[in-house]
């Protein structure tokens, strides 16, 4: 009797041993379900095990605007330190770049004319910090985002991002913009403090796929896919 006790404790520690095994499998396997809140709107938000999607690249620069200039010659154009946008309503919108070496300095670098959204990008590169400024060509109003447009496949909205989770001079978010009688109208910006929104695209036009860095405890940076459903968001 003496022995058989002890055996049924080593069973029964290996029993439970096995159930934890188990369920912290299961805990990793399962579907990683979340929230994200951009503006006044809560979305639903899932970590992906795939990871093989095509991104677009966007990339800030202050080398010059000349080539693209030259593709919209037709309604862009530079005099010097000037940048001119003819706009559909006969505006011209003039951007003047500040050189200097301070907090005041200001670059205004022209990217291109977004024909989905008949909009004007340009690119601002300031003292430690860059944005971008998007011209409605229809009326000359603009607005500034954190990233470069991305436009959902029925053009009626465009979703921008940046990731800076090292400096922190510019804004690590997400940002929402729908489209309504040529206006851009802002949704929501979500700043973000664990993991940067690296990439962004549109499965369709109520999904989109984030390709996501997270800092771990050990300070890695890990990165993997989330999808973002906001489809009840219009």
């Amino acid at each position: 009797m003496k022995n058989i006790i002890p055996f049924i404790l080593i069973v029964f520690a290996f029993s439970c041993s096995e159930e934890k095994i188990e369920k912290a499998i299961e805990e990793i396997t399962k579907p990683q379900f979340d929230t994200l809140t951009i503006g006044a709107k809560v979305y639903n938000m899932q970590d992906l095990a795939d990871s093989n999607f095509t991104f677009d690249d966007f990339d800030f620069t202050e080398d010059s605007d000349s080539l693209s200039i030259e593709k919209s010659k037709d309604v862009a154009s530079r005099q010097g330190d000037t940048l001119f946008l003819k706009c559909d309503n006969g505006r011209i919108v003039k951007l003047k770049n500040i050189n200097s070496d301070g907090d005041d300095m200001e670059y205004f670098s022209f990217t291109g004319l977004n024909k989905d959204i008949n909009g004007y990008v340009v690119s601002r590169m300031r003292y430690e910090y860059y944005d971008v400024l998007i011209v409605n060509k229809y009326t000359g109003d603009s607005l500034f985002a954190i990233g470069y447009p991305v436009v959902s496949p029925n053009k009626k909205q465009f979703v921008c991002v940046n990731m800076d989770m090292e400096a922190g001079f510019t804004t690590n978010g997400i940002q929402l913009f729908k489209i309504e009688n040529a206006m851009y109208i802002s949704a929501g910006l979500r700043e973000l403090n664990n993991w940067g929104p690296e990439k962004i695209m549109w499965k369709n036009d109520s999904t989109l796929i984030v390709k996501v860095v997270e800092r771990t405890n050990e300070g890695i940076n890990r990165s993997y896919c989330k999808v973002l459903n906001i489809k009840s968001w219009r």
